[in-house]
């Protein structure tokens, strides 16, 4: 059991780290109104940041930018 276990947390780390981004690319404007549309829907943060390809921690980060609640626009100008 225990190496069937260890096989597929493996697998499911592996997945997550090919979908990241390389790099310190920016976010664009569409990137953070996909994060301002899941947000709303009340997706997890963590789910938000594998379906943009970042880490969680920048989601985290592009939250405080955008506002409360996040808006895409105002994330946008602070930069």
């Amino acid at each position: 059991k225990t190496l069937v276990a260890l096989f597929f947390y493996c697998k499911k780390t592996e997945r997550k780290v090919e979908k990241m981004r390389k790099g310190n690319k920016r976010l664009t404007f569409a990137d953070r109104e996909k994060i301002e549309k899941m947000l709303k829907t009340g997706a997890r943060v963590t789910e938000i940041a594998e379906a943009v390809g970042v880490h969680r921690a920048t989601i985290y980060n592009e939250m405080k930018r955008g506002g409360e609640p996040y808006r895409a626009e105002v994330a946008q100008r602070t930069i």
